[in-house]
């Protein structure tokens, strides 16, 4: 039996399908998924050439809500939301439980900031945050890198400030190791969207298609309100 193929940064790869899997498989039955782990450039150009029936991937709350995406290449493709997280400036905490690395004051004249790569959705989100609050102007970018996990170990380390997904650092927060850098208003809110290329499916993946949408929009139904933030993410 042909699987229906899913192609997502390595960030979900971890943070979100261990939960969202088996709910999808539960709503399409025991058919057979495959998902590629890969950067967002690698699913999109997967998804273009037809490897991929679908890209799940992380999208900028803010933009989405105006129906962009950025500078994403799937801009013009359909999409069902099926998730949220949120990126959240974390720190090593000092002695004294207060973050080591401040984004809204202390006696640090520069702050050292751990940035996501230029390439990845999430660097485009915190680019966005960053150029729209001027007390983020002291933030001195010492190092790039596309994966999360990376950005977390480094940050894990002292070695500065970064905004990392709060499903991937929750357990982190839990137990002191990381704490808030900055304020809520600082954090940016992000939606999990499952992305189909226009063109016909086979029917197997049309049928997956279809079940998403359906679930989704009996959601968005049944809630009076926005869903609210898990502490280890959402799935809506």
């Amino acid at each position: 039996m042909t699987a229906v193929r899913f192609a997502a940064p390595h960030v979900l790869s971890v943070t979100f399908f261990p939960k969202w899997l088996p709910v999808l498989q539960r709503q399409v039955g025991s058919l057979p998924l495959n998902v590629r782990s890969d950067s967002l450039g690698c699913c999109c150009e997967a998804l273009e050439h037809g490897d991929v029936d679908f890209v799940v991937c992380f999208v900028d709350a803010r933009t989405a809500r105006n129906g962009a995406y950025g500078s994403l290449p799937l801009s013009k493709c359909d999409s069902i939301l099926v998730g949220r997280d949120k990126l959240v400036p974390l720190s090593v905490p000092s002695r004294a439980g207060e973050p080591r690395h401040r984004l809204d004051g202390g006696s640090e004249t520069v702050v050292p900031y751990l940035g996501y790569e230029t390439a990845c959705a999430l660097g485009w989100a915190i680019d966005d945050a960053i150029g729209r609050d001027g007390s983020l102007s002291r933030l001195r970018r010492i190092v790039q890198n596309a994966q999360a996990d990376g950005l977390r170990c480094m940050t894990l380390l002292g070695i500065g400030a970064a905004w990392l997904p709060l499903s991937m650092t929750h357990q982190d927060i839990l137990n002191g190791k990381l704490v808030r850098a900055g304020p809520e208003h600082l954090d940016v809110d992000l939606e999990v969207r499952v992305f189909r290329a226009n063109r016909d499916l086979a029917k197997r993946s049309e049928a997956v298609w279809r079940e998403m949408s359906a679930q989704s929009m009996t959601r968005r139904r049944n809630t009076s309100e926005p869903a609210k933030m898990l502490a280890v993410g959402h799935i809506v």
